[in-house]
């Protein structure tokens, strides 16, 4: 650490004394969730160029009590399922996945379901919390439905047809759609069938492009078009052509519009408006920027936004109200809008910005600097040439391209946006009016609900690096190499994870870098209220290595729970000596820091 123990101190003093710190060792973070009102669920990887996964924690909030600890032995481990009442992680070995119940007030393995990784898919069903499980094999499927409680098996149903792909399942209304060169939809209850669109053939097999509202399916057909059915019953209402230069990246509706977004290979990008009741050509935009942020309407206005650009324009007549320029800098990170009185906020990775909803006029804009150059997006992109080099010089390598890593990452990105956020609405609806605490697990929630991508080792591009493909099989030797993949992947699904619970519906969190002078810089996390743009900030651990990325805040008790050094120059301890194939290095370890903060 640059910083000084007296600079630490100073600032320290002119905030409130932290709950507690409790000792983490030279440990990362792969999981810092809520369970429930007062624990907290940690996964802990070491350090170390393998990144391998050490233990899971449950530890009481207020107190940073640990009450359990679950070892982790070989494999990658995930958070599978999270709630007030269930532990679920998910284990995804080379031949096969497995899922491990665990028993909230132990942490003893209570039940474990094995799955073979080829051909297998699994998707959570969180309102009943239940799991459906797929496998796919010569013409038929056998889908299942387990209970996520004890692991027992509630149905399993076979499906035969002449399945010309690999299907895959969206649960949507108490139903399982089956996609694959048709449409099976089964009774999500009891898993029989309801019914079957034989007549429809689908284009495209990528379960990021179907989309659903109260009453509608939205999908592409064998032809291109796009298909307007009733969920229902199965029935199609109407058809319409789309441009045959356009690949379709995202599908979304509003209350009388359906909304399609997409890019030509000219790297132009394209948003159509379709009227939902008759499929009738409104409007289209095209723009030289991929429109990565969910959509959202405001009486006679429709705002979207690129990675630097706030859009407003007319609904019926796609007519511009205004364009504004937000940032000049980052990628295609899933930017969030949201409308919160008469503003609406543009959330990127490091810029937040709101503006009069009607006129466009700035009325805040704060940008943030990262904490690490690698725990920002445009960090790591701009490590990839370095590590296609080095992937060149090993091995017979020949990238895929970096236009079809941003297309893949952007379609994410579209769904991910669009998906989150009204899922998000439909479970705070559920909660206590003014319940906060109660919102961000609601939202923790909905993202697992949402992102079925994110469950599927298949598709998960939005922390993978797309360009190295199957060339991550061919340097199994290259140690270096595999160690800064490891990193680069690590380091995307943090970010991934961490700002999609730094999203509330009254607040926004990022953490970044304060810097006062060369001895005197700190990981800072800033609290923006959306309304009124007003910016609190508070320092956490003075800047070092890559840890203070992972933060969570409890707002009913006005809490942070930072994962750093810390703000006590006295709880510092210096690791053992550390060996890596080049230099031996100590460390500092860390800590679980408990930070009272004040929400006026």
């Amino acid at each position: 650490m640059s910083t000084t123990d007296e600079n630490i101190l100073k600032r320290a003093s002119k905030q409130q004394k932290a709950l507690y710190q409790l000792p983490i060792g030279h440990q990362l973070l792969e999981t810092l969730q809520a369970v429930g009102p007062n624990t907290l669920l940690l996964g802990l990887r070491e350090n170390s160029p393998q990144l391998k996964f050490s233990e899971y924690w449950l530890v009481q909030a207020d107190s940073g009590s640990i009450l359990w600890r679950y070892p982790c032995d070989k494999g990658e481990y995930s958070a599978f399922w999270v709630s007030d009442s269930n532990i679920v992680l998910k284990k995804d070995e080379k031949k096969k996945i497995s899922l491990i119940g665990l028993d909230l007030d132990t942490g003893n393995a209570l039940w474990e379901k094995t799955f073979p990784t080829a051909k297998n898919g699994l998707m959570l069903e969180p309102e009943t919390e239940n799991l459906i499980n797929y496998t796919f094999d010569k013409g038929s499927i056998v889908i299942s439905s387990i209970a996520l409680k004890d692991g027992t098996t509630n149905w399993e149903n076979q499906l035969s047809a002449d399945w010309e792909t690999p299907p895959f399942l969206i649960i949507e209304d108490e139903k399982v759609f089956v996609f694959s060169n048709a449409l099976t939809v089964m009774d999500l209850r009891n898993g029989t069938k309801v019914f079957d669109v034989e007549a429809l053939g689908i284009k495209s097999l990528d379960p990021l492009l179907p989309s659903f509202d109260e009453q509608h399916l939205f999908l592409l057909d064998e032809d291109g078009k796009l298909v307007c059915m009733d969920k229902r019953l199965g029935r199609i209402l109407w058809k319409q052509g789309l441009p045959e230069s356009v690949r379709v990246t995202n599908i979304s509706s509003s209350s009388k519009e359906v909304y399609v977004r997409g890019e030509d290979k000219n790297l132009k990008f394209h948003l159509f408006s379709f009227s939902k009741n008759e499929g009738t050509s409104n409007w289209n935009i095209t723009c030289n920027e991929g429109l990565t942020s969910n959509l959202l309407e405001d009486g006679e206005n429709l705002f979207f936004a690129s990675y630097s650009k706030l859009y407003a324009v007319d609904v019926s007549t796609g007519e511009p109200k205004f364009t504004k320029s937000v940032t000049k800098t980052g990628r295609s990170f899933p930017i969030a809008l949201r409308l919160t009185g008469d503003k609406v906020v543009f959330i990127g990775e490091l810029v937040v910005a709101g503006y009069d909803a009607t006129s466009g006029k700035l009325a805040y804009r704060y940008g943030f600097s990262p904490i690490d150059i690698n725990l920002h997006f445009n960090g790591l992109d701009a490590s990839l040439p370095k590590l296609r080099q080095q992937l060149g010089n090993e091995q017979d390598f020949t990238p895929s391209g970096v236009a079809e890593m941003a297309s893949n990452r952007r379609a994410y990105y579209q769904k991910m946006s669009d998906t989150n956020y009204s899922d998000y609405l439909k479970y705070r609806r559920q909660t206590q009016p003014g319940s906060g605490f109660k919102a961000n697990r609601a939202w923790n929630r909905s993202q697992l609900y949402s992102n079925m991508a994110r469950m599927q080792s298949a598709l998960s591009v939005s922390f993978a690096l797309i360009e190295l493909g199957s060339a991550l099989e061919q340097v199994m030797q290259a140690n270096a190499t595999q160690a800064e993949i490891r990193k680069q992947e690590y380091y995307r699904k943090s970010i991934l994870d961490v700002y999609s619970m730094a999203l509330s519906e009254d607040y926004v969190f990022r953490p970044n870098l304060k810097y006062f002078d060369t001895d005197d810089e700190y990981v800072c996390v800033s609290l923006i209220k959306l309304a009124s743009g007003k910016k609190q900030d508070y320092l956490l651990s003075p800047q070092y290595l890559e840890y203070g990325l992972w933060n969570l805040i409890d707002f009913e008790r006005g809490v942070i729970y930072h994962h750093g050094v810390g703000m006590n120059p006295e709880k510092y301890k210096v690791s053992k000596s550390k060996r890596t194939p080049l230099v031996r290095f100590k460390t500092v370890e860390t800590f679980l820091v408990a930070q009272p903060i004040n929400l006026n």
